[in-house]
């Protein structure tokens, strides 16, 4: 039998292919010749439902309303299933970058985009801003039809995409979202892929920004068939008038002198036609032979670059669940969050994993809970060199693959899977990987026009798959639109027509456009590259060797604030710090620099200079108008809760009497009511020999209770002071100095000097519940060298102005390992955005303290008074808190 049209491959590309010439030609005879057991090609169902009444895939599964061909298909022959209704509202994405698990919501992500936090510093949105600028640049230069044809379609085609991604100098955490998206998108590794093809990949579905990424509404991971894609192109299929042959593996397609094609299959069977759509993978096509009846090149150079694109190396793993364990999960920015998605992106390696990415793909309405994630393959081979017997080879299969959705979702409950299905793509002769597969640098542009033209001696040869499409590359719309693309040229040659009359619609350059957005490009960069030269300038200036890096600026602005006769006037130095210094690295997203041991002339030029302030200011206080003097004592207050605190505890480790004499004078003046911290010598023999060998432990009173409040802290804070405080050396000089300042200056003078000293101690209090709030460490201490089982620290603050300004008096964590022992274990870091400043100001209000930063204190390192375990009667917590068989809570 003599078939017009012989279809090789059964998936949605060769399904549409026969179904487009048969609607074209009532009479056409097809044959569809599919090689595995079942008609889809890269599309195959997992029943994940009770009853197997819901389906999704191991391969495609997804579809949004912009694709309208395999939209219309699947509405007509099923129910489409809504993701986004699925995913619930505002879902939560969580993924690791800079080897820190971020998690952000569709409203807190930039244009929906997962992982893309509108949080971010203002250094990573400019870098984003750069780069997002650039391929809206670069996608106005793509021919959607004709890749090769592109504006620039040689420079782009000898770039990688991580070539590319490298030259921007972007920052770090943009560089791995790149990684993070190639990957999870495409599963192919950034330095494989050719710029040119991952741009027409992007172009064709509608840009990499605008829809390729995007998860919710209007993306094209919109809806889900309720049949599953595998069930759809059974569906599908049965529109096919013709014969479908399943199990018949072409390996030779034949071209003869009469203009006839013989295809052999490999069970030695054939089949002649008038014309062949080759219909399957393009790497895949290698493995059939072409052949002529003059032993003449079949297939044109230029195509043959095409067979040689390898596929990605990604399995499918479903696991199914009992509920829905990812929802509803307490977060510190939300206590009901509904997780949709998760990724290890580009530290998947770093993290030892092999899954990559998982989705939510439950049908609650059916009670059905699972997760699909795209794995590395290569677990699978790593477990068969195991050399196990099958059985114990799918037990070992299904720990592994539940202890790393532990890894991927960060929660224990991933353990709990009810099923776990799987199935290999690259184990699949026809197949050999998933789910795309991709072109490496210069390949693309040697194909030029022959993308869309038939081959062989009579071009009655022709080739259609979803990387041939010139609309949503990749995608089954694009398998779709390549087929009836196909079916429409086969008819042109089988009524004598020409092929080249069939219009290829595909998206067009816009160089107009391209131009517009390489401008803003090159404006953002050179703002980058203005704000680096003056970052770099201050860098140069302000960071010497030592840890008062900004020697000149504080002595500078107080001082010559102070020639202003106005209070309100001292409120500069006072807004620049808490303003500018504690914000600046929320703008910058510059972080803390490891403070070194500061220098002790420098630690004296920077109290002379607090020193001279507070005088001034009590000088002034003292002659001003009513109620102005309280102005001044705050500003003295303010002034003592940051800058002199510094110096006054930079002064204590620096060592030497001197040394601490010339700091008990700043807190002389500041702090004398309460005769705390820095009276004499009290501040250094508390501070060195109490603190620094009980922080983080229920004795030490400068360690707050976790769910102690600070107003509870602070009579405990008080009273530790004042008894560590007060010899009969500091109370002498306190009652001298008060006496004197109310004989020479007047009762104003001491009303400031009492205010300043407790707005101060207040501040102070403050800063020590902020740096060391909830922690315990659960040693026993004798002295510093014997701490061995120092399990936590206190906190960080990221500010790299800040500690540049004020000695690092943010890197609390550093600096109690610097003082206390070598052994490096980890910190819990302020979250991000907070300072010591900040934060201190938070102390104040502790309902909101609490919401904000209980979450970050891991339960197992949280110091709980003995009571308060009590009352709370939380096994799970003891258990959690009990670490080598010890108990952490300090009872």
């Amino acid at each position: 039998m003599l078939y017009d049209l012989i279809v090789v491959g059964g998936g949605f590309a060769g399904i549409s292919t026969a179904i487009e010439l048969e609607k074209r030609d009532l009479n056409a005879k097809v044959l569809v010749l599919e090689a595995s057991e079942q008609i889809g090609g890269r599309c195959r169902n997992a029943n994940i439902g009770p009853n197997g009444e819901s389906s999704i895939g191991f391969g495609a599964q997804y579809l949004g309303i912009k694709q309208t061909k395999i939209y219309n298909i699947a509405t007509r022959l099923s129910s489409l299933r809504n993701n986004t209704k699925v995913y619930g509202p505002n879902p939560w994405f969580r993924n690791i970058s800079e080897g820190k698990w971020y998690d952000t919501s569709v409203e807190t992500s930039w244009n929906g985009i997962q992982a893309i936090d509108l949080n971010a510093s203002w250094s990573k949105k400019l870098s984003l801003c750069k780069t997002v600028l650039l391929v809206y640049a670069l996608e106005n230069l793509i021919n959607g039809a004709y890749p090769s044809l592109s504006w620039g379609a040689h420079w782009l085609d000898k770039w990688t995409v991580k070539e590319w991604v490298d030259a921007q100098k972007l920052h770090p955490w943009i560089i791995e979202l790149w990684e993070m998206g190639v990957r999870d998108i495409m599963s192919i590794d950034p330095k494989d892929l050719s710029l040119l093809h991952f741009l027409w990949y992007n172009v064709t579905n509608g840009g990499f920004f605008d829809e390729v990424t995007k998860d919710t509404a209007g993306g094209p991971q919109e809806f889900s068939v309720e049949c599953g894609m595998g069930g759809l192109a059974q569906r599908y299929s049965k529109e096919i008038r013709g014969d479908i042959l399943l199990n018949s593996p072409v390996v030779e397609v034949k071209s003869c002198e009469n203009q006839e094609i013989i295809v052999q299959c490999k069970n030695g069977k054939t089949y002649t036609a008038r014309t062949v759509a080759i219909c399957v993978t393009p790497g895949v096509t290698n493995q059939i032979k072409f052949t002529s009846f003059n032993n003449t090149p079949v297939i044109s150079h230029e195509r043959t670059h095409l067979f040689d694109q390898p596929i990605g190396y990604i399995a499918r793993v479903i696991l199914r669940y009992p509920y829905r364990f990812w929802h509803n999960v307490s977060i510190p920015q939300n206590p009901n969050a509904n997780f949709y998605g998760f990724s290890t992106g580009a530290d998947s390696t770093e993290l030892g994993v092999h899954m990559e990415w998982g989705i939510d793909v439950s049908d609650p309405a059916k009670e059905s809970y699972a997760l699909s994630v795209f794995i590395r393959a290569s677990i699978f081979d790593d477990i068969r060199t195991m050399n196990l017997s099958n059985e114990k080879y799918i037990e070992e299969v299904e720990r592994r693959l539940k202890e790393e959705a532990i890894e991927l979702t960060q929660m224990e409950a991933a353990r709990m899977a009810s099923s776990v299905e799987w199935y290999e793509w690259p184990k699949n002769e026809w197949i050999r990987g998933g789910p795309n597969t991709y072109t490496r640098p210069g390949v693309l542009t040697k194909v030029g026009k022959k993308l869309h033209e038939p081959d062989g001696p009579h071009k009655n040869i022709f080739f259609a798959a979803a990387e041939y499409a010139p609309a949503n590359v990749g995608y089954v719309e694009g398998a779709i639109r390549s087929g009836e693309l196909v079916g429409q040229q086969i008819y042109a040659k089988l009524h004598g027509k020409d092929v080249q009359s069939v219009l290829i619609v595909g998206k067009k350059p816009n160089i107009l456009l391209a131009i517009l957005y390489a401008l803003l490009w090159v404006i953002v960069c050179s703002i980058e590259i203005v704000i680096n030269i003056i970052l770099r300038f201050l860098n140069s200036i302000m960071i010497p060797e030592h840890a008062c890096q900004m020697d000149w600026i504080y002595p500078l602005l107080y001082l010559t604030v102070l020639t202003i006769p106005s209070p309100y006037a001292l409120l500069v130095p006072q807004i620049f710090t808490f303003v500018i210094v504690s914000q600046f690295d929320n703008i910058t997203g510059f972080k803390a620099l490891t403070a070194p041991e500061p220098s002790p002339n420098r630690i004296f030029v920077h109290e002379m200079c607090v020193i001279f302030y507070l005088l001034v200011a009590l000088f002034q206080s003292s002659r001003s108008a009513t109620f102005e003097w309280i102005i001044y004592a705050l500003n003295g207050a303010l002034l003592m809760a940051t800058y002199g605190a510094a110096i006054t505890h930079e002064a204590t480790h620096v060592g030497g009497k001197l040394y601490k004499i010339r700091s008990s004078f700043i807190y002389l003046m500041a702090k004398s009511i309460d005769i705390s911290l820095g009276i004499s010598w009290g501040f250094g023999q508390y501070h060195w020999k109490g603190h620094h060998v009980k922080f983080a432990c229920p004795e030490d009173f400068d360690t707050p209770y976790f769910n102690e409040s600070f107003w509870e802290f602070l009579p405990r804070n008080w009273m530790g002071n004042f008894y560590y405080g007060s010899r009969v050396d500091s109370i002498v000089i306190i009652i001298t100095f008060f006496s004197c300042s109310y004989l020479i200056l007047g009762w104003k003078a001491l009303a400031h000097l009492l205010l300043q000293s407790v707005v101060t101690q207040i501040s102070f209090s403050s800063n020590a519940y902020t740096q060391h709030y909830g922690l315990n460490r659960n040693l026993t201490y004798k002295s510093a060298g014997n701490n061995k089982e120092l399990r936590s620290h206190t906190w960080d603050s990221p500010g790299w102005l800040f500690n540049s300004v004020l000695m690092g008096a943010g890197l609390h964590h550093a600096h109690h390992v610097k003082y206390l022992t070598k052994l490096a274990k980890e910190s819990v870091p302020l979250d991000s955005g907070i300072g010591i400043l900040d934060s201190a100001g938070l102390a104040l209000f502790p309902q909101i303290w609490f919401k904000k930063i209980n979450p970050l204190i891991p339960t197992e390192i949280r110091l709980i008074k003995k009571n308060d375990l009590i009352e709370m009667n939380d096994v799970e917590l003891i258990n959690k808190s009990t670490v080598n068989g010890r108990n952490n809570l300090n009872l």
